[in-house]
């Protein structure tokens, strides 16, 4: 199946506590010892009071480290899931080799994915079928089909800690792909690489059931 990734993003949201910038400025050495090709031209300050919130700071294997000041927040951003949680698994690897404890200094972790998914029918002729009301008394006569539908746990306030959102619609580029937009919040570092691991897959079975 033909599924192709706009840039994959994990970000890990830190405590307000924690000044993930000095962290950073810590870390880049061992980054640089590790690597990684270090944004030498940057200059770090000590908290998230800047005017340049948004900085790239490392760069290993088409894999972006960035640091996201306003936030305080670090993102690892790639076009390949693989490549992104193993740069994922290194950073952690280095919150936990200062010993911090993940659950006190890390608030949530959150990937945001964009796919373009190649399907059998139109993506339009997809989703008229799982979901189709009839508007023709209110839209004075047109014919109208879903373009976009969103699932979301939003509402659900016991699972503030475990929140998911799916949005599905044709590709507005090229209607005869399917655009999946995804976000997946967890507090556990692990259910994050376990999401990463099966994306391909699980987006597979996904569509197929949409196709059957």
């Amino acid at each position: 199946m033909d599924i192709k990734f706009d840039p994959y993003h994990i970000g890990i949201k830190f405590q307000l506590f924690f000044v993930v910038s000095a962290f950073i400025n810590k870390m880049l050495p061992r980054l640089k010892k590790s690597g990684y090709k270090v944004n030498l031209d940057i200059s770090l300050p000590s908290s998230s009071v800047s005017p340049q919130p948004y900085r790239k700071i490392a760069e290993k294997d088409s894999v972006r480290l960035e640091l996201n000041l306003a936030a305080n927040s670090i993102n690892v951003v790639s076009e390949n899931p693989a490549k992104s949680i193993k740069v994922f698994k290194e950073i952690i690897d280095l919150v936990e080799s200062e010993d911090y404890k993940l659950d006190k200094v890390i608030e949530f972790i959150e990937v945001i994915v964009n796919t373009h998914v190649a399907t059998k029918s139109k993506p339009a002729e997809l989703l008229s079928k799982k979901v189709l009301f009839d508007f023709s008394d209110i839209s004075g006569g047109l014919e109208l089909s879903p373009h976009s539908i969103k699932y979301s746990n939003y509402l659900d306030e016991s699972a503030k800690d475990k929140f998911a959102e799916f949005t599905i619609q044709p590709n507005l580029a090229n209607p005869d792909k399917l655009f999946m937009s995804m976000v997946c919040r967890r507090k556990s570092k692990d259910e994050i690489i376990t999401f990463t691991n099966g994306i391909k897959k699980n987006i597979g079975q996904f569509i197929k059931k949409l196709e059957g």
